[in-house]
């Protein structure tokens, strides 16, 4: 077994509070390892009020580094109410980004996509329409103050990373009025 997964086995087991890393991309998020594959990792982001802040789901290959334990992340862990963590459905398919997409915007109304080898601080809140293996369309929203909506053709290729259910997802869903 490599190193790289039995130490993601290990941080999913002890549900390990981890900060990761994603340095090409100038990001680091806290929270908690849910699930991976080879190719992916869903993760559990806590935003800096110790408050669960949605799933993100990245590729493996994107992360550059991880790291737990430590004084500060464990003063933080102590700060985190558990009893708000997501409950990782694996009924979700993490078999490759299309059904993934697609599984997610089953169990989600609203997904925010990134594609950052293209734009590092551009992403994309929205519901899917349809996707096929090389694109998705996508009824994007505007920003709040706007409401605005319009449709939007990404390639699939182009996508770098999926969050859902977080802060900002969960306010569109109610100022759409829109279900889970």
């Amino acid at each position: 077994m490599e190193i790289h997964t039995k130490y993601l086995q290990k941080l999913i087991e002890e549900n390990t509070l981890t900060c990761l890393y994603t340095d090409h991309f100038n990001e680091s998020y806290d929270g908690y390892v849910l699930d991976f594959t080879d190719e992916f990792l869903i993760f559990e982001k806590v935003d800096t009020n110790f408050k669960f802040d949605g799933i993100c789901i990245l590729y493996r290959n994107d992360i550059t580094r991880l790291r737990w334990a430590g004084n500060d992340l464990q003063s933080i862990s102590k700060l985190i109410d558990l009893e708000h963590k997501t409950s990782w459905k694996s009924s979700i398919n993490l078999e490759n980004i299309n059904s993934l997409i697609v599984d997610l915007a089953k169990e989600f109304s609203v997904l925010t996509i990134y594609t950052q080898h293209l734009a590092k601080d551009i992403c994309f809140v929205g519901q899917v329409e349809e996707i096929d293996n090389n694109t998705l369309l996508f009824h994007e929203f505007g920003t709040t103050s706007t409401l605005d909506r319009k449709f939007l053709l990404i390639s699939v290729e182009e996508i770098t990373k999926i969050e859902v259910n977080g802060h900002y997802e969960k306010n569109i869903t109610k100022l759409f009025g829109l279900s889970k």
